[in-house]
């Protein structure tokens, strides 16, 4: 091959790699402006509803001491069985009532706080549950009544959250798209297609009262009942949404 030959094939490499240089040079530009920058607005809402409760539970117990352990566990099971007695005779069924704590410990003397010896304490706690929130205050009466005396964890819920939800998250949706319009139109753009949906999270918040005013004795011993309101159950969520901008 000649010089002219030589010198014609190399000017024709150079151009067809000069080629495919500014070829992937704009590929590349290309994409990058395609993925870095991309406009959006990103925004969240929330939603909640608020429903009566369905469902109400309380827990009731006993707790006795003793010098000997059988015989605080005897007067801790006997007050317990007229506390479980009393709810039955009451319509509380046996699916109603659980145990949700039983404790035996050792209590250390400490003449100072009036515990002259060492001694045994046995702690026995249920639960009851009801379908008729209602009825939770008059439950927690009898309970005293037949010799509980420990009340703690009146709690009101929903047994069936689905619903509830549902509604939430289209209320909280609904926030979510009209906060977009509103920063859209201030910012001067318009919004485009959603690109991520986000739930935060979800649950129900019981609300309730609990208080104590005298209209009911106890055998005489001024023990007054137990005035508790189940208000409402809130079921709420959070989104978060991302919308394109143009």
């Amino acid at each position: 091959m000649n010089t002219q030959a030589k010198l014609i094939g190399l000017g024709i490499l150079a151009i067809g790699l000069a080629s495919v240089q500014g070829c992937t040079q704009a590929l590349a530009q290309e994409e990058s402006e395609n993925s870095g920058q991309r406009r959006t607005i990103s925004v969240s809402g929330s939603g909640s509803v608020r429903v009566k409760p369905d469902i109400a539970t309380a827990n009731v117990g006993a707790s006795k001491t003793a010098i000997k352990l059988p015989e605080a566990k005897a007067d801790c099971d006997a007050a317990i069985a007229k506390v479980r007695g009393a709810l039955k005779k009451a319509g509380v069924s046996d699916d109603e009532i659980q145990t949700v704590q039983y404790q035996i410990y050792r209590v250390n003397a400490n003449p100072q706080a009036g515990i002259p010896q060492s001694q045994w304490k046995v702690i026995h706690t249920m639960q009851i549950r009801t379908k008729k929130p209602d009825t939770i205050a008059g439950l927690v009466d009898i309970a005293v009544a037949a010799g509980a005396t420990d009340v703690s964890s009146i709690n009101f819920s929903v047994d069936s959250l689905a619903k509830h939800r549902t509604k939430a998250r289209e209320l909280a949706m609904a926030a979510a798209v009209d906060k977009a319009k509103q920063l859209a139109e201030l910012s001067h753009v318009q919004l485009g297609r959603v690109i991520s949906v986000t739930e935060q999270g979800d649950g129900y918040y019981p609300t309730y009262q609990m208080s104590s005013n005298v209209s009911l004795d106890y055998g005489g011993g001024g023990m007054s009942s137990s005035a508790i309101s189940g208000g409402q159950v809130e079921v709420g969520t959070s989104t978060s949404v991302v919308f394109e901008i143009r």
